[in-house]
């Protein structure tokens, strides 16, 4: 994504290059980086997971294994250029729970025990041993100090999205 927004003014895609929103379904903006080589379908799917490898055609939810960060307003609006902000999650591996709270899961783990890899917009990676982070800062918005991934609490919050926008 990094990559694409050096070439699209500083925003990933589903943006312009005058960061005007143009497609933020997260179907799109896998799409956009298909389409524009940046990766091929492989890198979408974790080793863990046994999915339908994009080749060509419309991506559908069966094509990846990966949240995005939603983006429609506030700062997660802000974190969906190339901000290099180390607090911002922007992708992750999605909640395959039956909910946000109780029962959240991953494709590494039992309901209830939601571990998985985040992604930050600075590019660094972490494995987490659970979906609530400390110290999350989207954008100018506040510090959150536990911020669930999957569970939408403002617009300065993570929220990781896994189909649509």
């Amino acid at each position: 994504m990094v990559m694409y927004a050096q070439g699209n003014g500083g925003y990933y895609p589903g943006l312009d290059d005058q960061g005007n929103i143009v497609d933020v379904t997260v179907e799109n903006r896998y799409q956009i980086l298909l389409d524009n080589q940046f990766f091929t379908g492989e890198y979408m799917i974790s080793p863990v997971e046994s999915r339908l490898e994009w080749t060509t055609g419309t991506v559908t939810s069966q094509n990846y294994s990966f949240a995005l960060l939603k983006i429609d307003a506030g700062g997660r609006y802000d974190e969906w250029k190339e901000t290099l902000n180390s607090t911002a999650a922007v992708i992750s591996d999605r909640n395959t729970g039956s909910d946000t709270q109780t029962n959240v899961s991953s494709i590494h783990t039992d309901p209830g025990d939601w571990r998985g890899t985040v992604t930050w917009n600075d590019n660094h990676t972490t494995f987490e041993t659970t979906h609530k982070l400390s110290d999350t800062q989207y954008g100018s918005g506040p510090v959150n100090k536990l911020d669930n991934l999957f569970e939408p609490a403002g617009d300065d919050d993570a929220y990781m999205i896994y189909s649509g926008d």
